[in-house]
């Protein structure tokens, strides 16, 4: 009763001169039953009698004057109003476990096993026979258990955050693993990636980004918003709407790592160890390292030791090298593994002139053809020669040798001619030097 007369005080207070107010007023006044005011059910904690009853509705009696649970393992619900079983007290399962059926407190269920009831995923037990809900992202906590580890959120700094590892996935709205990280399940990774051998791995057409999630890799159409179809920021950004190598003119995709490797004369990122020493990092092309000099601020690509620097930015076994096979995969075709600029080719394990009536000078680094081959523009002739008639021949004060090149001639006639293999001088000339050296 007492409650009743406040609750009508406090009413009158704040609906004065609201219409509105009024309905709730008379909502809320006593009914008239044969002309005596009849006050209605008592909740819970309000005064009671046997005129005054409780709310039956809500599983409430009157003990002692006082409307309370009618059972010593019932607590009252505030939020349901009515009284609701303890969490860890005995229930009898309902037919369903949720809804207006449930005989549990709030954010509890009747186990059909246990036949108690018992605190949801999302909540936990208080010790005082209700169960409190998990708290959500970034909301205050002094403990681990008050957050929603079905989130695989933790109390982090007083706030429920992700572990240190992970991170918070607002579409999924919990915790992911990132890439690397253990994982039980693929729902337990990042968007895009799934659970490979218990390690979280980025799915096809995914490469890992720089903050170890998962992104589109090289070739996938992307989208100009980066929110929707991202590329992988680590070595791709959207150009024309596919993903690609970052700087196209400086580097190279590689297949094999799913990477963009940085073409000999471009910048490169050479980090540096604990004792200040150079790491050799994998993002130059094959056969280059990443190099600073000591008066450049700025590391390059550079072809390492025994490999020279193609036409096309890469590093090739120069003439003479060891080799083992004429090509090597990079990227997605086949590269020459032997410079492609003079051109050489992997021959009897040595690289050696692609054709093979070539000879190799080595003052500027090229295949020349020898007298009497033929010859263009793009097909030199051997050095103190020139192209006639496409065909290579000697020039005037030189004579061809039995290696195809040409000597200076010595002995000068009066008339001088320009010889060749095919077609030998109508007389015998004499040569200062051996013929097999």
């Amino acid at each position: 009763m007492e409650s009743l007369l406040l609750r009508r005080k406090l009413f009158l207070i704040w609906c004065y001169n609201i219409p509105l107010c009024f309905l709730l007023l008379m909502l809320d006044a006593p009914a008239q039953v044969n002309g005596q005011t009849q006050l209605r059910p008592g909740t819970y904690g309000d005064r009671c009698s046997t005129t005054n009853p409780c709310e039956r509705e809500a599983n409430l009696v009157c003990i002692n004057n006082f409307c309370q649970c009618s059972g010593s393992d019932e607590v009252f619900d505030d939020i349901r109003e009515r009284c609701a079983v303890q969490e860890g007290k005995r229930c009898s399962p309902p037919p369903f476990q949720y809804g207006e059926y449930n005989p549990c407190v709030l954010n509890a269920y009747c186990s059909v096993d246990k036949k108690t009831c018992t605190c949801a995923k999302h909540a936990f037990p208080d010790g005082k026979g209700h169960c409190i809900k998990r708290r959500y992202f970034n909301e205050t906590c002094s403990i681990n258990k008050q957050c929603d580890g079905m989130r695989y959120l933790s109390c982090v700094d007083g706030r429920c955050q992700c572990e240190k590892a992970n991170m918070f996935d607002e579409y999924y709205q919990m915790c992911k693993r990132k890439v690397g990280d253990f994982c039980l399940i693929s729902r337990d990774c990042v968007k895009n990636a799934e659970c490979v051998d218990s390690k979280c791995v980025c799915g096809a057409k995914y490469v890992e980004n720089s903050d170890k999630t998962c992104a589109l890799s090289f070739g996938q159409k992307c989208s100009a918003s980066p929110e929707e179809f991202p590329c992988s920021d680590t070595y791709f950004a959207c150009i024309n709407g596919v993903c690609q190598c970052k700087n196209p003119s400086y580097e190279l995709y590689d297949i094999k790592s799913n990477t963009c490797l940085g073409l000999v004369g471009s910048l490169c990122n050479l980090f540096m160890s604990n004792n200040r020493q150079p790491l050799r990092l994998k993002n130059c092309v094959p056969n280059a390292e990443c190099v600073r000099r000591d008066l450049s601020a700025l590391s390059q690509c550079e072809c390492e030791k025994g490999f020279v620097e193609t036409v096309s930015g890469m590093c090739q076994l120069p003439y003479g090298a060891a080799c083992e096979k004429n090509t090597a995969l990079f990227g997605d075709a086949l590269t020459p593994q032997c410079d492609e600029t003079v051109p050489l080719a992997c021959k009897n394990s040595r690289c050696d002139c692609e054709n093979p009536n070539d000879i190799y000078d080595p003052m500027d680094k090229s295949c020349r053809r020898m007298i009497g081959g033929q010859c263009s523009p793009s097909t030199p002739c051997v050095a103190n020669s020139e192209c006639v008639k496409e065909k290579c021949k000697c020039q005037s004060g030189f004579l061809p040798n039995f290696r195809g090149i040409c000597d200076e001639d010595n002995q000068i006639l009066p008339q001088q001619h320009i010889y060749d293999v095919v077609s030998p001088p109508p007389y015998t000339m004499y040569r200062s030097t051996p013929i097999f050296e």
